[in-house]
């Protein structure tokens, strides 16, 4: 079988950043859905002041409010670090960049695909 343009972008599982869900398949998570938007973030930024973050939050709520059973729009966020001299704890920090937010990011382990 072929590797869908899922699989080949963002690997097999994605991160459920809402924390309802461990895990879920990359091809799942985006099948019956409109557009797929990719976020670039980095990890180790002052969230609070993210203003970018919060519209796309914002976004992201309204248009998939609807009772269709597609859903208009997906982010898959990639998170990136800003300061690639300091090595402590980076996956600590992709995990806490990634608290509350209603959509998926792809791993931490999967380095080599962002």
């Amino acid at each position: 079988m072929d590797v869908l343009w899922q699989e080949r972008l963002f690997g097999k599982q994605l991160t459920d950043c809402s924390g309802s869900k461990p895990d879920t398949e990359t091809v799942e998570a985006l099948t019956d859905v409109e557009t797929v938007g990719v976020y670039f973030s980095f990890a180790n930024i002052n969230l609070q002041s993210d203003d970018f973050r919060n519209k796309l939050k914002e976004l992201y709520r309204r248009l998939n409010t609807s009772d269709g059973s597609t859903k208009r729009l997906e982010i898959v966020q990639v998170v990136l670090w800003a300061n690639n001299d300091v090595y402590s704890d980076f996956e600590g920090s992709h995990r806490d960049s990634l608290v509350d937010l209603p959509w998926f990011a792809m791993p931490f382990s999967e380095i080599d695909l962002k």
